[in-house]
C-alpha cells in the first residue's frame, strides 16, 4: 500500500513563538505533580506520552523516564505538599526555577529546551515508607495561559470508552451545575446582538490600547514596602511558593449558589480581598493606597468539553473562548478587587464581561497577522510588552472527572503550580477529587511571604464562603 504524501504542516503563530522563546531561554515552567497509589510501569507510560502527547503535538519534544528515584525531600517539607517551603532560584539562562529545583532534587540535570517532562519518581521516607509521583513538567510562555490545559486534556482529560452518555452528562465541574437558575453564566448567555458587538469592540479597544499604549514610570504598584515597576522580560528572578489548605468544592458551590454567583466570583474576590489583607499587614502605615491598581491574566475552567447548561450558552462560546478537540478556556484581563468597597455583585458583573469579551481570539488573530507581516522577533517583542502590563496571574484548573485514573493506576492528588518570570504574583485554584487548593507564586524580591499571601487569600474564601463553612462544621 502506497503511503499518502506527506503534507506540511502549518506552525501557527503562537507556536513560532514558543520555538522562539525555548531558544532564547525566555520560558516559565510549569509542573504537574500527581500523587499515585502505586508506580507506573515504564512501558505504559512511554506509550501513552507517545500517542496521546506526541502524535497529537509533533512540536513538542520530551524526555520520558520511568526509573525509580530517591527524591531528596527538604527536611521541613511535607512530602504530600512538597512544594510548600521550597525556595526556587532561577539561573543566568532563565530556563526555569521549577525546572533547576526538580533537576537538582533528581540529580539529573533537565534540558532546557526540552519542552516538557515526564518522570515516574518513588520517595522513600522513614514515616510513610514508599510514596509514589508522577511529575510533568512543561515549557510555558507567560504570554499564552492556555499551552497546559490544551496539553493536559489529550494527556489525561479523554473520556474513557466505557463512560456511557448518562454518565457523561451527570458529570459536572466546579464551574457548572446541574440548575441553570444557580449560575450567573445562564444569565450570561441571554446577551443580545448588541451586546455581543458592543463586547466586541471593546475587547478590540482593549487589545488595541495594550498594544500601543507606552508604559512610564508612572505605573508603579506597591507591593508590600517595595515599590515594584511593572516590567518586561526578566533574564533572573527568585520564586517562593506557598500552598492553602483545601476546601471543600461542594461547600464552595453551594455558597455560589446561595449568593446567586459562580464559583469563579467567588474565587477573584478572595484572591483580591485575600491580597489586599496582605498588603496592608506588610504595608508602612498609611503607604498602601485605598484601591491598589492590580491588573490580573485571568484564565478560567480548563476543562474538557462538558454539556452546557443552555444551548444558548453553546452559541456564546463562538465568542469568548476558543475550542479545539475537547478544550473550553476563557482568557481575559481583569483588575482584582482589591478596594475596600469591592463586592461580588461588581466582580459578578466583571467576569461576564470576560466571558463575552472575545479578546482571546482577537490576540491570536492579531498575533497571527504580527508573526506573517514582521516575523517571530516581532511578535516575541509584542509578547513581552504585554506581559509587562500586568502584575498577577490567576487561573482556574479543574481537573475532569475522568481524570481520576492515568496508565490504570488511581490517581490520589494533584498538585499545579506554575512559576512565572514576568508576573509578580500567580495565584493557581486546583479542583480535584472534592477538594479545592491554592497554590500561590510570588516574586522574592516583591513579595517574599508567599505562604503569608495563601493564608490570607485562604481566609477571605472562608469569608466569601460564609455560612455555608458553618453549617457544614457544625453537621
Amino acid at each position: 500500500m502506497l503511503s499518502a504524501p506527506t503534507r506540511r504542516r502549518r506552525h501557527s503563530a503562537g507556536g513560532e513563538a514558543l520555538q522562539h522563546w525555548a531558544q532564547s531561554g525566555k520560558l516559565t515552567t510549569i509542573h504537574v505533580l500527581y500523587t499515585m497509589a502505586s508506580p507506573v510501569e515504564h512501558e505504559k507510560l512511554v506509550r501513552a506520552v507517545q500517542t496521546k502527547l506526541l502524535d497529537r503535538f509533533p512540536r513538542l519534544r520530551g524526555n520520558v523516564s520511568a526509573d525509580e528515584r530517591d527524591w531528596v525531600i527538604p527536611p521541613s517539607a511535607d512530602a504530600e505538599l512538597y512544594i510548600e517551603p521550597i525556595k526556587l532560584t532561577t539561573n543566568e539562562d532563565a530556563d526555569g526555577a521549577v525546572q533547576k529545583h526538580i533537576g537538582h532534587a533528581l540529580k539529573q540535570p533537565l534540558d532546557p529546551q526540552r519542552m516538557f517532562q515526564v518522570q515516574s519518581i518513588r520517595v522513600e521516607t522513614a514515616s510513610t515508607g514508599s510514596s509514589y509521583y508522577l511529575l510533568w513538567r512543561f515549557n510555558h510562555t507567560a504570554a499564552d495561559g492556555v499551552i497546559l490545559s490544551h496539553i493536559m486534556s489529550k494527556v489525561l482529560c479523554d473520556p474513557p470508552n466505557e463512560w456511557t452518555p448518562a454518565e457523561h452528562e451527570e458529570t459536572t465541574d466546579v464551574q457548572h451545575k446541574a440548575d441553570p437558575s444557580s449560575d450567573r453564566r445562564a444569565v450570561a448567555s441571554q446577551v443580545n446582538l448588541f451586546e455581543r458587538v458592543w463586547s466586541f469592540l471593546l475587547g478590540l479597544l482593549r487589545v488595541s490600547t495594550m498594544m500601543l499604549w507606552i508604559p512610564d514610570d508612572s505605573t508603579i504598584v506597591k507591593l508590600g514596602p517595595t515599590e515594584w515597576k511593572r516590567r518586561g522580560g526578566a533574564s533572573k528572578a527568585s520564586w517562593n511558593i506557598g500552598v492553602s489548605a483545601p476546601v471543600n468544592v461542594t461547600d464552595l458551590k453551594q455558597a455560589a449558589k446561595r449568593q446567586n454567583v459562580t464559583v469563579n466570583d467567588i474565587l477573584l474576590m478572595a484572591t483580591g480581598q485575600g491580597l489586599r489583607s496582605f498588603l496592608d499587614s506588610t504595608s508602612s502605615k498609611g503607604s498602601l493606597p485605598k484601591d491598589p491598581k492590580i491588573t490580573a491574566v485571568v484564565v478560567v475552567n480548563p476543562r474538557p468539553a462538558m454539556p452546557q447548561a443552555t444551548e444558548a450558552s453553546a452559541v456564546l462560546d463562538m465568542y469568548s473562548t476558543m475550542k479545539d478537540q475537547g478544550c473550553d478556556i476563557t482568557l481575559g484581563f481583569v483588575r482584582l478587587p482589591t478596594s475596600t468597597s469591592s463586592t461580588l455583585e461588581s466582580v459578578a458583573r466583571a467576569t461576564r464581561r470576560l466571558k463575552l469579551s472575545p479578546e482571546t481570539t482577537i490576540l491570536r488573530l492579531a498575533a497571527t497577522i504580527i508573526c506573517r507581516v514582521f516575523g517571530v522577533w516581532f511578535l516575541t517583542l509584542i509578547y513581552t510588552f504585554l506581559v509587562s502590563k500586568f502584575t498577577t496571574y490567576f487561573s482556574n484548573i479543574v481537573a475532569p472527572q475522568s481524570a481520576r485514573t492515568f496508565c490504570g493506576v488511581e490517581i490520589k492528588k494533584i498538585f499545579f503550580c506554575t512559576a512565572p518570570l514576568d508576573f509578580g504574583v500567580s495565584f493557581n485554584f486546583l479542583s480535584f477529587n472534592g477538594s479545592l487548593t491554592l497554590c500561590v507564586t510570588t516574586d522574592t524580591e516583591r513579595v517574599p511571604k508567599a505562604k503569608m499571601v495563601a493564608d490570607e487569600v485562604h481566609r477571605a474564601l472562608l469569608k466569601q464562603m460564609g455560612d455555608v463553612v458553618l453549617s457544614s462544621t457544625h453537621a
